[in-house]
């Protein structure tokens, strides 16, 4: 009978830390920008990164097909983060559009978000 108590505890603590580890794994999964704005805390999530007039930086699900390409979809206002340690693409020097820079690719963010700002973002 004590065996049995034993085992039936070993199996219920495996399970146990099982679920955790289930639970860390999901945390460390980037989300969409969509899902994140419905979880507030701590996040990591995708999209494409923009930069407006060298000041406003957000977090977009798409790129709107313009020159030069402005967020679309939905989007996060992103706080904290280096830009300029990104390599971001942008207008043509000398053009009245180069005040915009935005990512090529979708990236990677982590940080915390709070009423739709992610703050203290950095590259995930």
């Amino acid at each position: 009978m004590k065996l049995t108590v034993a085992v039936v505890t070993l199996i219920a603590t495996l399970l146990a830390a099982c679920g955790d580890d289930e639970s860390n794994d999901a945390a460390a999964a980037p989300v969409s920008i969509a899902d994140a704005l419905e979880a507030e805390g701590e996040v990591l999530v995708t999209g494409y990164l923009f930069v407006l007039d060298g000041a406003t930086v957000v977090l977009a699900e798409l790129v709107a097909e313009s020159f030069p390409p402005q967020p679309g979809g939905v989007t996060i206002t992103v706080k904290g983060l280096d830009v300029d340690a990104l390599d971001l693409e942008e207008a043509p020097g000398g053009s009245e559009l180069a005040t915009t820079k935005w990512s090529a690719e979708s990236i990677t963010l982590t940080g915390s978000l709070v009423s739709g700002v992610l703050n203290g973002a950095e590259l995930g």
